[in-house]
This record gives structure tokens, sequence and C-alpha cells, in this order.
């Protein structure tokens, strides 16, 4: 059953992926890996199920029924036989400054006449503050993808669906254990 080896290639360059969420250019090529390794599920997948009667219809309802594993099969074959994919980039950057706020206090004393007879000030006294740094965090997400998800939780649920249709293909005899 080369579908089980293959889901297991697709969780490793998922896990790449993972890691090197923040480095685009990893980031894509651990991606056009898992997209390889992930539509070679299916292709044997198909090549076995289209050895037993009504195989190829459960297949093609297995691929058509869910929109993750349709449109990352389709990812897959740009990626492959037309251009390399692009992703989209939201970045947030969150800053925060801190302001040191102290207190300089002057008194004057003034008689009836408006004379001054005294005068007091006192010493600035600075309140501090914690400084916060920058940080910045990427999103990388599919152009075209009709969802808030990101990459990362597309090919997340594409492997757990991965999973279920092989395991339904082995429980109805379309793929061997």
């Amino acid at each position: 059953m080369n579908e089980l080896d293959k889901i297991q290639e697709a969780k490793y360059f998922y896990l790449q992926m993972v890691k090197e969420k923040e480095n685009r250019m990893n980031l894509k090529f651990s991606l056009s890996a898992f997209l390889s390794s992930s539509r070679s599920v299916l292709q044997f997948a198909l090549n076995e199920a289209r050895t037993k009667k009504g195989g190829e219809k459960w297949y093609s309802d297995q691929v058509s029924k869910n929109r993750v594993v349709g449109f990352l099969k389709d990812k897959r074959d740009i990626n492959i036989h037309e251009e390399p994919l692009t992703l989209k980039r939201d970045i947030k950057l969150r800053l925060s400054e801190t302001i040191h706020i102290g207190e300089f206090l002057t008194s004057v004393l003034k008689d009836k006449d408006g004379n001054v007879k005294g005068q007091f000030t006192s010493s600035f006294q600075p309140i501090q503050g914690a400084v916060d740094k920058g940080i910045i965090t990427s999103k990388y997400s599919f152009e075209n993808w009709e969802g808030d998800e990101d990459v990362i939780s597309i090919c997340e649920e594409y492997l757990k669906e991965l999973e279920s249709i092989v395991d339904d293909g082995k429980n109805k005899n379309f793929l061997t254990n």
C-alpha cells in the first residue's frame, strides 16, 4: 500500500513548512514537495481503485466532494506543469513605544500686591516604563483560496482528508491494507 508511505512523506514536508513558515523561499520549497508527495497519495489510490468494480467512481467522488482536496490537487498540477506557485503574504507589524512621564513643579508664593516672596521648584521624577520591541509576523495564503485559512492550515486539513480517503478506500475494499 503505497498511499501510506506517501502520506508519511507529505507529513514530513508539512512539518518542514511549519518550521519554515517565516522564510518565504523555504516555505515555498517545502510546499512544492508537500504538494507532489500528497498528490501521489491520490494517484496511487486511483491506480489501485481502478482495478476494482466501482473504484474509479469512488475515487472521483472522493476528490470532487472535497474543496481542499480538489484545490490542492489543482495547485500541484499548476506548480509542476505550468509555473511555480505564488503565495500571498500578509504581514503584521506590532510596534509599541514607551513614553516617560515625570513631574516638574514650580510653586511661586506672592504677596497681595503680586510681588514674589518665595519660589519652590521640585526635581524631575521620571516614571520608567518597559520597552516593547517590534514584532513582525507573516501569514501566507493561496491567491485564489476563498477562505481565511493560511497555507499551513489548508495543508493540515488536506493531510487529514487524504488519511480519511485512504481509510474509506480500505474499508470499501478499493484499497488494500
